[in-house]
């Protein structure tokens, strides 16, 4: 607390200088003013003594420091503070890269039915959590899929599971990204959205999201239990070759 007040003080005593000759020209020019309009009144008015105008700049430099500077310094150290809460909050941030190994991981086995898995490749979202705090409760959805001018979800948004059998739900720690799967290609089946196949709708052809080529756009959002939600939208440019096909962050 005495350092803060030694700060202040000597910020007062930096500011009077600069303050004074503010008070002068203030003071000059509001005589000149003065004396302008009085003539043009038909008044004459002498000028200020030198004492005089000394004392005018005193009084409005002390005006400055002792009112103007505190709120200026209040001003600053408000969006200070306001500046370092942002930055310790935690927010979520996600994203995606071709170039990412998380986010794109060639050559996986999955099982596609008794006794018989395939190679493919997985797509994820890397979820990150930005701030001091871990983010709970986790939640992955694809909320929209478009080709073209038609919704292929058809308002249904399907949950997603993170990667490594995390389940639906995840804890998101400061430095430690997690992936949340969106999608997975190979040339025998194509590619489909690895949703969760629990009270999916019938009315969507779940198998068929990706039966013919052409851009498909899907935006993808995380809900947390500790801070807003995140979206990421991105252009799936399906030629039905997983290969050659890309996905880009729009």
């Amino acid at each position: 607390m005495v350092g803060s007040f030694r700060d202040y003080i000597w910020e007062c005593i930096k500011e009077a200088p600069s303050a004074w000759r503010r008070g002068m020209i203030a003071v000059t020019l509001l005589t000149y003013i003065v004396i302008a309009a009085a003539l043009l009144l038909g008044w004459h008015l002498n000028a200020l003594s030198n004492f005089q105008l000394a004392t005018g700049a005193l009084l409005v430099a002390l005006l400055e420091i002792l009112v103007i500077l505190p709120f200026k310094l209040w001003k600053a150290n408000t969006a200070k503070i306001d500046e370092l809460e942002d930055r310790i909050k935690s927010k979520i941030r996600l994203s995606f890269s071709m170039n990412e190994p998380g986010c794109v991981r060639p050559n996986t086995y999955i099982t596609a039915g008794p006794d018989k898995d395939v190679v493919a490749t997985w797509y994820r979202i890397k979820v990150e959590a930005l701030g001091v705090s871990a983010l709970t409760g986790c939640r992955g959805r694809l909320v929209a899929l478009e080709r073209g001018s038609s919704n292929l979800l058809l308002g249904e948004t399907p949950s997603l599971s993170f990667a490594q059998g995390d389940g639906l739900s995840k804890i998101i720690s400061p430095g430690v990204p997690e992936y949340l799967d969106f999608l997975v290609a190979n040339d025998t089946h194509g590619a489909h959205v690895p949703v969760v196949s629990e009270h999916l709708s019938q009315a969507v052809r779940w198998n068929e999201l990706f039966s013919i080529p052409g851009d498909h756009r899907l935006r993808i959002v995380v809900v947390p239990r500790d801070c807003p939600p995140a979206s990421i939208d991105l252009l799936f440019r399906w030629n039905l070759n997983p290969r050659t096909s890309e996905i880009l962050v729009v």
